[in-house]
C-alpha cells in the first residue's frame, strides 16, 4: 500500500514509514505505515502546480484499496487542481488581453 503512494507520488513523496509490532512468534510484522505527500502549489506557477496535483492525485488513489484518509487527500488535491486550472485560464485571458506580463514575468494574482 504504502509503496504503491511513493512509488506513483515520485517526487512529492516521502519514503514509508511503519510502524511495527512484533507477533505471538517474535518476528516483527508492520501493522500500520504512512507516506507524508507534499500537496503546496507552485508559487507562481498554476500550471505548474496543476500538474503536480494530477501527480498527487494518483499518488492517493495507487493501492489497489485506498483507505477513507487516501480518498480525502485525493480529494484536497482534485480542489487544489481545480483551483490552479482556474487560475490558469484567468491567468491567459489576462495574457490575450494584454492585461498581463507574458510567461516568466513577474506573478499576476489572478484573483485581485
Amino acid at each position: 500500500h504504502e509503496q504503491a503512494h511513493m512509488m506513483v507520488g515520485r517526487p512529492y513523496t516521502s519514503a514509508p514509514r511503519y510502524e511495527w509490532e512484533v507477533g505471538p512468534d517474535g518476528q516483527r510484522y508492520a501493522v500500520g505505515g504512512s507516506v507524508q505527500i507534499d500537496m503546496a502549489p507552485i508559487d507562481g506557477d498554476p500550471e505548474a502546480t496543476a500538474e503536480k496535483m494530477r501527480v498527487v492525485i494518483a499518488a492517493a488513489l495507487a493501492p489497489a484499496e485506498p483507505s477513507p484518509a487516501d480518498r480525502a487527500i485525493a480529494a484536497a488535491a482534485r480542489a487544489q487542481l481545480n483551483a490552479a486550472l482556474a487560475e490558469a485560464a484567468s491567468l491567459n485571458a489576462a495574457r490575450r488581453r494584454g492585461d498581463a506580463p507574458e510567461e516568466g514575468g513577474p506573478r499576476v494574482d489572478a484573483y485581485a
